[in-house]
């Protein structure tokens, strides 16, 4: 296969993309390189437009409880622990074990100051005890599709502090 190039034969094409060549935040290209090493000036140069975005609008504030569902190599997660100040947590989950690795270590900081705890676990089999969420949000986040067949937003709500909001992005 050629990478950017149709691959298949009859009227079902596949374009194998090639994005983790080109895209150092890719997830394939992180889990190529190992973990990620980034400062501030970095995660914020790299964040999408989409990941500011969101973070934006979930007003996060000082003292909030809040939960990635699929964070990735951790690049919202560190905009969000930036903005929680004192007694603000971010519990964040994703079902890579690269991706975890990634994100922690991005946020050591943040994970030290006990402003944030990275889980390897999908959504369907995360524990989060009596535990509740000010905030839940997630950045292409599959389980939560339009289709939902797993029930994922109704957990989701479940999850919820009184107030407590979601949002999809």
């Amino acid at each position: 296969m050629v990478p950017g190039r149709p691959h298949g034969s009859g009227r079902a094409a596949i374009v194998v993309d090639d994005l983790a060549s080109t895209n150092p935040w890719h997830p394939r290209a992180i889990e190529e390189r190992g973990t990620a090493e980034a400062t501030w000036q970095d995660t914020v140069s790299r964040a999408s437009e989409r990941q500011r975005r969101a973070v934006e609008e979930l007003d996060i504030q000082p003292g909030d409880r809040v939960l990635e569902l699929g964070c990735g190599h951790g690049v919202a997660a560190s905009l969000v622990c930036d903005k929680l100040g004192p007694g603000g947590h971010l519990t964040a989950i994703d079902r890579s074990p690269k991706m975890i690795e990634a994100a922690s270590s991005r946020n050591a900081e943040h994970v030290a100051a006990g402003r944030a705890t990275f889980l390897c676990t999908t959504f369907e089999e995360a524990n989060f005890g009596d535990q509740r969420f000010d905030k839940v949000f997630g950045i292409h986040f599959p389980p939560a599709d339009r289709h939902d067949p797993a029930g994922t937003r109704a957990r989701v709500r479940q999850l919820l502090a009184i107030n407590g909001i979601v949002r999809w992005f």
